[in-house]
C-alpha cells in the first residue's frame, strides 16, 4: 500500500470509529452529612487508622496529614472535596504512614475542588468560584516513602535544599502551607522555612493503595521551581499499588514521581499545565499504560502544558549551586516504561520525551501526537549513557510520532539529530500513529488507533503484561480501560 492510498484508508476509517463516553460518577446526593477533616485540628493528625464513610461527604482543609504508623482508609465510592478558599488544602501521606484507597471502575473515589459544585454542593464556606472548578484550586495528594533519593550529597540552598544526611526535602511542602508548622517540620532551610524531608534504604517500602482514582483541579506554585502537582511520590517503595489514576487540570505536573522504586500503571493525564509525567532523583519502577492529552487552547502557541514526558537523573542546575551540579548521582533514574500515548496542543514549544541530566532508562512501545519535537536529548551525561543500541543505559525505541494529524509527521523528530539519535533505536521515526483526529477532543476523546502497530514485548517477571506488543496506551481493538465505568471523566 502506497502513502496516498494508506491516507485514504486512514480517513475512511475515520468515519466508522464510534466514542463511548464514560458514565459520569455522581457523589452522595443532597443532604449527605459533611464531615471536615481539618489540618489545624485533630482530624487532620491521623496517627492510628481513621475510615472514611462513602455516604459522606468529606472536606479537606488546610494540610492534612496521615503520620507515621497512621493509615487513612477510603472506600469505594468516597468523594472527598478540597476547600478551594484556602491556598492551597492539601492532603499528605508522610514516611511510615499509608492510604488504603481502593475504588472500582463504576465506584471510583473522588478527591476534587469544593468549587464542583456538578458533584456536590458542599457550601460557600469552602469555595471561591462554586460553579467553576480550575487547577490550582488545592494542593494535591503527596506520597512519601522510604525508598532511594540520590540528592543527598545536596546541602547548598537551592531547589530542593537538603539539610538531613541521606534525606532530600519534599517540593511544595512548607511552613508557608496553611495548617503545617515548624513543629510538623522535618528541617529548617536556609530561607527559615519549615520542610518535609523524604528518601531512604527501603526499595519495598509500602505507602498503600490508590485504585480507581480521580485527583482533579489541584496543583500550587509556592515559589519557582518549588509546586504542589496532582498526584506527587517522594521515594515511594515498590510495595505500594498504584493503578487505574485519573489525574485531571493541574496547575503543575499531572503525576511526578521523585525516587523510589514504586510502579504506575493504567494512568491517565488529562490538562496537566506542564509536564504530564516527570521523574527524576533516582527513580527505578516501572510504568505501563500511561495515556496523556496536554490542555487545548485556542492559540497553540500559547496553550499550557509543554512535555509529554520530562526524565531527570538529579534535577540540580549549575544555575541553583554553582559548584554543585553532579548528573551522575545515585541510585540513577533508570525506570522501564512500556505503551504511552501521548496527545499535544501544537505548541510550537511542546516536546514530547526529554531526557537530560544524567537520567537513564527505558521507554519503549509509544504512540505521539500533535507535539512540535519528538525527543531532545541534554547534557553529556546522558549522551554519555546512550551508545544507539539497546544495551545502552537509555534507550527509546519503537516509538511513532506525528503532528497530530492522519498525513503529517512530527515537524522536528530529535532536536539534534546527531546526538540524540544514539539513544533512539530505528523504530523511532515520524510516521502517521494511525490516531483519529478526536484524539484531540478535550471532553470525549478517543485514543484508540485505527490499526494496531506492532512493537516490543514488554518484560516477563509479572508486573507488565506481556500480551501489549503494539505502540500506544491502548490498542487498535476492544474497549479501552479509560471507558470501564466511569473513574476516568474527561
Amino acid at each position: 500500500m502506497n502513502l496516498t492510498t494508506l491516507r485514504m484508508a486512514l480517513m475512511g476509517l475515520c468515519l466508522t470509529v464510534a466514542v463511548a463516553v464514560p458514565a459520569r460518577a455522581q457523589c452522595p446526593a443532597a443532604g449527605a452529612p459533611i464531615v471536615v477533616l481539618n489540618g489545624l485540628n485533630a482530624s487532620g493528625n491521623i496517627t492510628g487508622t481513621q475510615t472514611l464513610v462513602n455516604t459522606n461527604v468529606y472536606v479537606l482543609q488546610n494540610v492534612v496529614e496521615v503520620k507515621s504508623g497512621g493509615e487513612l482508609i477510603v472506600p469505594a465510592g468516597t468523594c472527598i472535596f478540597a476547600d478551594a478558599g484556602l491556598e492551597p488544602s492539601s492532603l499528605i501521606i508522610r514516611r511510615g504512614g499509608k492510604i488504603t484507597a481502593i475504588g472500582t471502575p463504576s465506584s471510583p473515589i473522588i478527591i476534587s475542588s469544593a468549587n464542583n459544585t456538578e458533584l456536590f454542593n458542599v457550601g460557600a464556606t469552602y469555595q471561591d468560584a462554586p460553579g467553576a472548578p480550575a487547577a490550582n484550586d488545592w494542593g494535591g495528594v503527596t506520597i512519601i516513602g522510604n525508598g532511594a533519593c540520590n540528592g543527598a550529597n545536596d546541602t547548598t540552598v537551592g531547589s530542593p535544599d537538603d539539610l538531613i544526611a541521606g534525606d532530600c526535602e519534599v517540593e511544595g511542602i512548607d511552613t508557608r502551607l496553611p495548617g503545617f508548622t515548624m513543629a510538623e517540620a522535618d528541617a529548617v532551610d536556609n530561607l527559615g522555612f519549615g520542610r518535609l524531608t523524604w528518601g531512604g534504604s527501603t526499595p519495598a517500602d509500602n505507602s498503600g493503595t490508590l485504585q480507581y482514582v480521580r485527583i482533579e483541579y489541584a496543583g500550587f506554585t509556592l515559589t519557582p521551581n518549588n509546586e504542589l502537582n496532582l498526584l506527587t511520590l517522594f521515594g515511594v517503595g515498590s510495595g505500594t499499588t498504584i493503578d487505574h489514576v485519573h489525574l485531571k487540570q493541574g496547575s503543575d505536573d499531572g503525576l511526578e514521581i521523585f525516587g523510589g522504586a514504586v510502579d504506575v500503571k493504567f494512568i491517565v493525564v488529562t490538562a496537566a499545565q506542564d509536564d504530564s509525567f516527570d521523574y527524576s532523583y533516582g527513580w527505578t519502577g516501572r510504568a505501563q499504560f500511561v495515556l496523556a492529552q496536554l490542555p487545548g487552547g485556542a492559540n497553540p502557541t500559547l496553550a499550557n502544558g509543554d512535555r509529554g514526558i520530562e526524565a531527570d537523573n538529579n534535577e540540580r542546575e549549575a544555575g541553583e549551586a554553582a559548584g554543585n551540579t553532579d548528573f551522575n548521582l545515585t541510585p540513577r533514574t533508570k525506570p522501564v516504561v512500556y505503551n504511552s500515548t501521548f496527545i499535544g496542543n501544537g505548541g510550537t514549544n511542546s516536546q514530547a520525551i526529554q531526557v537530560r541530566r544524567g537520567v537513564a532508562g527505558t521507554v519503549q512501545n509509544t504512540l505521539v501526537s500533535a507535539f512540535a519535537l519528538g525527543i531532545n536529548v541534554d547534557d553529556n551525561e546522558t549522551y554519555a549513557l546512550c551508545n544507539n543500541s539497546d544495551t545502552g543505559e537509555l534507550w527509546i525505541d519503537n516509538v511513532r510520532f506525528s503532528d497530530g494529524t492522519l498525513v503529517a509527521a512530527v515537524p522536528l523528530l530529535y532536536q539534534t539529530a546527531a546526538t540524540d539519535a544514539n539513544c533512539a533505536g530505528n523504530a523511532v521515526a515520524q510516521s502517521l500513529t494511525g490516531l483519529t483526529a478526536n484524539a484531540a477532543n478535550r471532553t470525549a476523546p478517543n485514543f484508540q488507533p485505527l490499526a494496531g502497530f506492532g512493537g516490543a514485548t514488554p518484560p516477563a517477571g509479572g508486573f507488565f503484561d506481556t500480551s501489549a506488543t503494539y505502540l500506544g496506551a491502548v490498542q487498535a481493538g476492544g474497549t479501552p480501560f479509560y471507558q470501564v465505568g466511569s473513574w476516568v471523566r474527561f
